[in-house]
């Protein structure tokens, strides 16, 4: 599960990537971001959760790391719940944003 706020963040960054010329095409945009979404949907409930420092606890208890490409780390911040093994997305940051600095320096 992802929270709207969270997806409409994703939706908007396509065309935000694509503005600002990180992308080509829009439709590589979309495609990197898909990619975002497969990750979420597909494998963040089956990796181990990382638990997030609790100065930065408000973008979700747990997080995982989508690395896109050499230079773009994701971090997907979530809660979960063991019982019901339901995540539900808070947060996505990337690498470059402030926040990360308080993640595992081995995570970066």
């Amino acid at each position: 599960m992802i929270e709207q706020n969270t997806i409409d963040f994703l939706i908007n960054l396509t065309t935000t990537l694509f503005e600002k010329e990180y992308f080509g095409f829009k439709s590589s945009a979309y495609e990197y971001i898909d990619r975002i979404f497969d990750f979420i949907t597909n494998e963040l409930k089956d990796l181990s959760p990382q638990k997030t420092p609790n100065k930065i606890h408000y973008l979700g208890k747990f997080y995982n790391r989508f690395t896109a490409n050499d230079n773009t780390s994701w971090y997907i911040f979530f809660d979960y719940d063991e019982r019901s093994n339901i995540c539900l997305v808070k947060e996505v940051r990337n690498n470059h944003q402030p926040e990360i600095q308080f993640l595992n320096r081995e995570e970066k």
